[in-house]
């Protein structure tokens, strides 16, 4: 099936929806095989950093032909944004999106210069560049990578685990709101799959409720 097929099935069907978030969820699997004979305990549900910018990766490449058929964004930039979009929360580790303070988002900044100054000196000045360019959302490539990963945690939260995961956090649908903004709308495709997730979370009380 070409990306002109997928693309109109996509927008008719909600099972089709559905049936390709369980195909894109086959690539999480390696999310939970741990290396070097060690184990790490599922009952929690647990993600790392570089995990969440291993799902982007591979979202990346299904997502891209259906938003610019054409081929006209740059690919290989895509890819070195997810890689290091999130290189501050070596410093600050990952803090829930809506418990972050205005602090918070203004330590990044220092953390991420310090995080770039202490890697090897040939790689500095790319990174540098690539995350500049990613905060700033004045390319296309930009607002791609940041729509993925506003919209990579329903990928990774669509099961019974990912339910428990959004309860213990209080995450709402409010907050899913507050959290995803404007930025994923641009992307029809992309917009697509967020907004027949959300409403099947919401149907299945996914989001966290005091009532």
């Amino acid at each position: 099936m070409n990306s002109t097929e997928t693309r109109q099935k996509l927008l008719k069907s909600d099972e089709f929806v559905f049936s390709e978030v369980q195909k894109l969820q086959t690539f999480y699997h390696l999310k939970r095989e741990i290396r070097y004979g060690h184990s790490r305990e599922d009952k929690n549900h647990t993600e790392s950093v570089a995990e969440h910018i291993f799902a982007i990766h591979c979202l990346i490449d299904y997502f891209l032909p259906l938003e610019d058929p054409d081929g006209k964004w740059n690919k290989l930039k895509i890819h070195e944004m997810a890689q290091y979009h999130d290189i501050d929360e070596i410093e600050t580790g990952d803090i829930v999106s809506y418990k972050k303070t205005a602090s918070d988002y203004a330590n990044e900044v220092e953390a991420r210069e310090k995080v770039i100054a202490r890697l090897p000196e040939s790689t500095q000045s790319n990174i540098n560049e690539i995350v500049k360019e990613f905060e700033a959302q004045s390319t296309i490539e930009a607002k791609f990578v940041k729509a993925l990963d506003k919209f990579e945690p329903m990928i990774h939260c669509f099961s019974e685990s990912g339910r428990k995961t959004l309860h213990g956090n209080k995450f709402t649908v409010e907050r899913r709101y507050q959290f995803t903004g404007d930025h994923i709308k641009p992307f029809p495709i992309l917009n697509r799959f967020e907004e027949t997730l959300n409403s099947h979370f919401i149907k299945e009380k996914y989001y966290y409720s005091e009532s």
